[in-house]
């Protein structure tokens, strides 16, 4: 059985905006101009004051994200998570995904 999540960043520009569909494994942090499924970007929210507050307040955006990992897990594969930053990331958004 597998065991092994691996992570992967993508630096986007600055004022990048998530898609409308992101994959279920995509998890954008500080960035992507809303705040919903997959999407932490605090600066367009109604008091979370900064991207790490926000993936704790509504960690229910995570949903897709971990049900993706546990099947992967179940099915013996190991489950790849896409994290998107902004580029040159301040220590809010480090704070988020542990660099």
């Amino acid at each position: 059985m597998s065991t092994n999540i691996h992570y992967q960043r993508s630096y986007e520009k600055h004022g990048e905006v998530a898609p409308e569909h992101i994959l279920e494994n995509d998890i954008w942090i500080d960035i992507g101009n809303d705040l919903r499924e997959g999407v932490f970007d605090h600066h367009q929210t109604d008091g979370a004051g900064s991207a790490f507050s926000a993936v704790i307040q509504h960690g229910e955006y995570l949903a897709a994200a971990r049900q993706y990992v546990e099947t992967c897990l179940a099915e013996g594969a190991d489950p790849e998570i896409f994290f998107h930053i902004h580029m040159i990331p301040d220590l809010d958004c480090r704070r988020c995904y542990g660099s």
